[in-house]
C-alpha cells in the first residue's frame, strides 16, 4: 500500500460520522400553532379526541427551564359517528427544561393530553450521530417516561428537508397506567420545533393512533 493510499485510507476510516444537534432553540415570543388527535379504543369503543392550542414561548429561567403559555381549544370529541365539544376553552402554563419536557404537570384532561405530544418531542439536549440512539429518562410527579429516540437523519418532506426521530419508550401519566408508545417525529432544523409526528399507543384500554401537527 502506498503512503497516499494509506493516508486516504486512514482519513476515510477516522472522519467523523454526521451528526445533528438535537437541542431546542426555544425563542422568546415565539409563537405556533398545533393540532393534537388520540383516536382508537377496543371492544367496540372507539373515540377520537382532538385538541387545538396555540402555545408561546416565554422568558427561559434557572437551569434552562422555559415557560410556555398554551391557550387550547375546546376539546371535540367523535364518538358513535357522532362530534361534540367536551367543557370549554382553556388556558395552561408550563415550564419546559432542556428536553423539551414539562417540570410541572397538571391533571386534567387537556393537560394530560400536552403531556402525550410532549411524549413525541423529546430532546437530548447534545449532537447525535445520525443512526444512533439516545436515552430518554424523564419524571415529574408521578408522571414518567423512559426509553429510547433514534436519529434518522434528515428526510425531504414537502420540499423541506427536516430531522428525523423515531421513539419507543413507555410513558405513564400518573405511574399507573403505563402505555407502549413509538412514534416517529420530524423537527424542523432551524430551533428543533416539530413540524408534524404521527405512531401508537397501546394500553390497557386499547391501541391508539396519534398526530401532531403544526398548523402554523
Amino acid at each position: 500500500m502506498s503512503i497516499l493510499t494509506a493516508a486516504l485510507c486512514a482519513a476515510i476510516c477516522t472522519a467523523p460520522a454526521d451528526s445533528i444537534d438535537l437541542t431546542a432553540k426555544l425563542k422568546e415570543g415565539a409563537e405556533s400553532k398545533y393540532q393534537f388527535t388520540f383516536a382508537g379504543g377496543g371492544g367496540g369503543f372507539d373515540v377520537e379526541f382532538t385538541l387545538d392550542w396555540t402555545q408561546k414561548v416565554g422568558k427561559k429561567g434557572d437551569k434552562g427551564v422555559t415557560a410556555v403559555h398554551y391557550e387550547l381549544s375546546a376539546p371535540k370529541v367523535t364518538f358513535g359517528g357522532e362530534v361534540q365539544e367536551d367543557g370549554e376553552g382553556s388556558e395552561l402554563d408550563l415550564n419546559l427544561d432542556k428536553h423539551g419536557m414539562p417540570t410541572n404537570f397538571g391533571e386534567d384532561n387537556e393537560a394530560m393530553f400536552i403531556f402525550v405530544s410532549r411524549a413525541c418531542q423529546f430532546l437530548p439536549a447534545k449532537s447525535v450521530e445520525v443512526g444512533s440512539d439516545f436515552e430518554i429518562k424523564w419524571e415529574a410527579g408521578e408522571a414518567s417516561l423512559e426509553g429510547k429516540g433514534t436519529l434518522k437523519g434528515t428526510k425531504e418532506v414537502d420540499g423541506k428537508s427536516l430531522v428525523l426521530i423515531a421513539y419507543e419508550a413507555v410513558f405513564s401519566p400518573d405511574g399507573e397506567q403505563p402505555a407502549d408508545v413509538e412514534i416517529e417525529t420530524f423537527f424542523d432544523p432551524k430551533n428543533m420545533s416539530v413540524v408534524k409526528s404521527s405512531g401508537t399507543a397501546s394500553m390497557d384500554q386499547g391501541d391508539f393512533d396519534l398526530t401532531l401537527k403544526l398548523v402554523k
